[in-house]
């Protein structure tokens, strides 16, 4: 009793997400180089409005790149091109960094026995990253993608 066994193209389970089998590579330097790049050109261009967007590279520059960077290297890699899904990814990058904080603010006040929590342990830090954090993260990330993708 031999079966003749035969290979069938199509897979078993359909496929809705075609997009998650498809894998480009990323540049490493053109990678680095819009990423370190991208903010600083956004301050240069915007330091007039009161020197929000230095001050911003100063105090965003460490949860962009911890943040924003594996964003953009997955939607390269997906490949995502144009700007709106990196506007998109450095605007859920800085919200997801935003809740981390405020998990490690409330964690820290219980540590220390302060009980109930206010707003105001909050307030700065929502303020500073949740309110210019948002703005400055979608510009950055509007500027990472022309850089990286400018041919």
């Amino acid at each position: 009793m031999s079966e003749i066994m035969i290979k069938s193209e199509k897979p078993a389970i359909p496929v809705l997400l075609p997009s998650l089998h498809v894998r480009h590579s990323v540049k490493p330097w053109r990678f680095a180089l819009a990423l370190i790049l991208a903010p600083i050109i956004v301050a240069i261009l915007f330091f007039w409005a009161y020197f929000i967007p230095v001050a911003a590279v100063v105090f965003g520059g460490i949860p962009y790149l911890l943040f924003g960077g594996p964003v953009f290297w997955h939607l390269i890699h997906r490949g995502k091109k144009g700007i709106w899904p990196f506007a998109l990814g450095g605007f859920v990058a800085n919200a997801a960094f935003c809740i981390l904080g405020v998990i490690w603010i409330f964690g820290a006040a219980l540590l220390n026995g302060r009980v109930p929590v206010s707003f105001h342990d909050f307030e700065a830090f929502l303020i500073l990253y949740a309110g210019f954090g948002s703005v400055h993260a979608i510009a950055w990330s509007i500027a990472f993608a022309i850089l990286y993708f400018e041919d």
